[in-house]
């Protein structure tokens, strides 16, 4: 004896719930996506700024430059542990000398100004 079943399937949903819409020659049932709301997308702006990086005084021009460049690495780092993937740049810029004598005695060091740019997310 050999039997045979069948088995259907039905797919409802409200029909208040779909639109109709007329696409040439045929009617096209749009189906909601059960209510799955999306949030608008965060506004993102980049902020610019600078900061004054100074090196130690020091009694020659080597050891200033060196006190400026070590100065400018830890600003670097600074920034870069303050502002995690949202920084997008910085620039040390060009060191300038400066020189200072008092009582006979000179003291070179070294200042520049270093720019910055971070991303912004938020209003």
């Amino acid at each position: 004896m050999l039997s045979i079943t069948c088995f259907a399937f039905a797919l409802s949903f409200l029909v208040s719930d779909t639109t109709t819409k007329a696409t040439g020659d045929s009617k096209v049932i749009i189906i909601p996506d059960g209510g799955h709301t999306y949030r608008e997308a965060p506004e993102v702006f980049v902020k610019s700024g600078s900061a004054d990086i100074i090196g130690s005084p020091e009694a020659n021009l080597k050891a200033a430059f060196r006190t400026w460049e070590q100065a400018c690495d830890s600003w670097e780092k600074k920034m870069s542990r303050l502002n995690g993937k949202n920084l997008m740049s910085t620039n040390c810029g060009e060191p300038h000398e400066a020189t200072r004598t008092h009582q006979s005695e000179t003291a070179y060091s070294y200042k520049s100004k270093g720019t910055y740019e971070i991303r912004v997310i938020g209003k």
